[in-house]
Parts: C-alpha cells; sequence; structure tokens
C-alpha cells in the first residue's frame, strides 16, 4: 500500500509497503471525554477534517478507488501530512456487502507503510430489510486483546449511533447534517480506532446512496432511449 503527503495539493510517494501485524502501535487515548467535529469536503471525494476544541487535529484524505468498484483508499494523518492509519475497502460477503480494512501506522518510523498493523474491520452488511445493525465491527491483531468483547454498533447511522462493548458505551456519533458530524469519544477510549470506524461507516454510507443514485440513473437514461425509438 502507498502512501502519499498531499501538501500544496500535490500527491508525492512517500513509502509501499505490505502491512506488518507483528509491529504493535501504542494507542492515542484522552484522560477526558473528548468531541470531535468531522467536516467533510465531498467535493474532495471523501477528503475531511477533524477538529477538537475547534481546532485542526486530523485530516482524512482520499488516495484513490472506485465508487463503483467498492476500492476506496483512505489515510487519516496528522497537521504535518504524516499518517497514523491507513483504511482500505473491498467486496465483502457478496456483491452487495462492503467492509474496510483499517491499519494503524507509526509516523515517527523511518519507514512509515512499514509498520502499518491492522487493527479492525468494519463491515457494512448487504441486504437488509432495515438500517438497524447494518454494521459489525471485527477487531483484528492486539486490538481483538485489548477489549474484552468485541465493539457493538447500535442504532440507525448517523441518527442515534453508539458504539458499546460488554454493555458500556465507548463512543456515540450524532450528526444533524451531511457535511458536519460529532463524534464523542469516552476517557481513556482509542481514539484513531473510533474515529477511523465513524469515518468508514460515513463513507461505506454515502457510496452506497451514490451507487445507488448511479444506478437509477442510468436506468433512467436506457428507459428514456428505449421509450424515444
Amino acid at each position: 500500500m502507498a502512501f502519499y503527503s498531499n501538501q500544496n495539493k500535490n500527491q508525492i510517494p512517500v513509502a509501499e509497503a505490505t502491512p506488518v501485524e507483528s509491529v504493535v502501535q501504542p494507542m492515542l487515548t484522552y484522560g477526558e471525554p473528548t468531541d470531535f467535529l468531522i467536516k467533510n469536503d465531498w467535493f474532495g471525494g471523501g477528503n475531511a477534517e477533524i477538529l477538537s476544541n475547534n481546532e485542526a487535529v486530523f485530516q482524512m484524505v482520499r488516495m484513490g478507488g472506485s465508487v463503483l468498484f467498492k476500492n476506496n483508499e483512505l489515510v487519516v494523518n496528522n497537521m504535518s501530512g504524516e499518517p497514523l492509519l491507513c483504511m482500505k475497502e473491498h467486496r465483502y460477503g457478496g456483491m452487495s456487502g462492503s467492509a474496510m480494512e483499517l491499519c494503524r501506522v507509526d509516523p515517527s518510523s523511518p519507514n512509515p507503510a512499514m509498520t502499518a498493523v491492522p487493527i479492525c474491520r468494519v463491515i457494512r452488511k448487504g441486504c437488509k430489510m432495515t438500517m438497524h445493525n447494518r454494521y459489525e465491527v471485527q477487531l483484528l491483531g492486539q486490538t481483538a486483546k485489548s477489549y474484552s468483547s468485541s465493539i457493538t454498533c447500535k442504532g440507525n447511522w448517523p441518527k442515534s449511533f453508539t458504539f458499546e462493548s460488554s454493555g458500556k458505551e465507548l463512543a456515540s456519533v450524532q450528526k444533524p447534517c451531511p457535511k458536519k458530524w460529532k463524534l464523542d469519544v469516552l476517557a481513556g477510549g482509542d481514539v484513531l480506532l473510533f474515529i477511523g470506524i465513524a469515518c468508514a461507516i460515513d463513507r461505506m454510507s454515502h457510496e452506497s446512496r451514490e451507487r445507488k443514485a448511479i444506478g437509477f440513473g442510468t436506468a433512467g437514461a436506457i428507459g428514456a432511449i428505449s421509450g424515444s425509438k
């Protein structure tokens, strides 16, 4: 997987490597409950600015991929443009399902991409008759050992949506409008993990709607052409 710096709007290759699971990355935690404001830039195809206390602390950058092929790649950087978390989408559970693999990255390493460690898989289930329980989080590697049980998604994204483990709420999302939404992380929570999970769900949800719109538009165009013959 290749990482890039997007400073000055130029994509400069930084490194390319295969994730190495033997590396253990420390968690980023805060000693008190922390609110993050995520500001989506849809013109960037998935770019977002992530703020805390009205100060930008992270940025999410889309690196490539296609909405139709479900192969999007995103990176969460610090404000110096150094990668902290990489996210890669793929098909899962048949044609209608999708998932994003999240890998933690150590920006202090001489070769950051070599430190990419899988931490979780976020799944969007297809063929669901209800919006409830559509998403699933599978913890991977060392991250799975840090929790007494799996992380459960509860609610209807993005309304009244929470992340829980062993019945305890760890983080929650409130999204009153498409472009700005809030993520609350409990004190001591793995900040990058929950930012990554929430952003993965938001991205997959948005792009699912885009695919439906493209499908309806294509069907309408074909119908119009057929009707004119």
